[in-house]
């Protein structure tokens, strides 16, 4: 990836931190952990390993992902990107 947006380079050189994630994707933190809480980066699928990852719930019109949130957090994965409570 390349970028000229000091603020995104930054993030990916520090790791991924719940905050970070939020403010990328437009969205919020709701965790106990706050907005430096860090993962070692992304997962989508619960049939790898998503230890340290945030599992992000990709939904579509075969296939939603919340359904694997529960998946997801007994894997490891310590933050999760939702589109829905």
């Amino acid at each position: 990836m390349t970028t000229t947006d000091p603020g995104l380079t930054a993030g990916l050189t520090a790791g991924l931190t719940a905050g970070f994630i939020a403010a990328a994707t437009g969205g919020h933190a709701t965790i106990a952990g706050g907005e430096d809480l860090r993962c070692r980066g992304v997962s989508t699928d619960t049939r790898g390993s998503v230890a340290g990852t945030c599992f992000v719930a990709l939904s579509g019109p075969r296939h939603d992902a919340h359904e694997h949130l529960a998946a997801a957090r007994d894997g490891g994965a310590v933050l999760a990107l939702v589109s829905r409570p």
